[in-house]
């Protein structure tokens, strides 16, 4: 086999390694795009699921939030009941 004769049978046939590398690698990739497709809506139905759930978690927050204001106020209410009434009484 001459020199020539090999150069061309490499040429002839490096190719198609590669367009089988190239198909295998096509066929994984749809694979995981379809896998990827799959998680995304499975994500999105726990979202919509669950997202009753977290509005609910922050509404109870918010509550918590006004109660500890309304507390606040309410002390500030009291002390301010309790001044007035001191000096109620010692106008009396």
């Amino acid at each position: 086999m001459t020199p020539a004769t090999f150069a061309l049978l490499i040429w002839i046939l490096f190719p198609f390694p590669l367009i089988f590398l190239w198909l295998r690698n096509r066929s994984k990739t749809k694979k995981c795009e379809q896998s990827g497709a799959e998680i995304q809506l499975k994500l999105d139905g726990l979202i919509k699921k669950y997202s009753p759930a977290t509005s609910l978690e922050d509404e109870i927050s918010r509550l918590e939030a006004e109660v500890a204001d309304t507390g606040l106020k309410t002390q500030k209410v009291r002390a301010e009941y309790s001044e007035k009434r001191q000096l109620l009484n010692k106008l009396r």
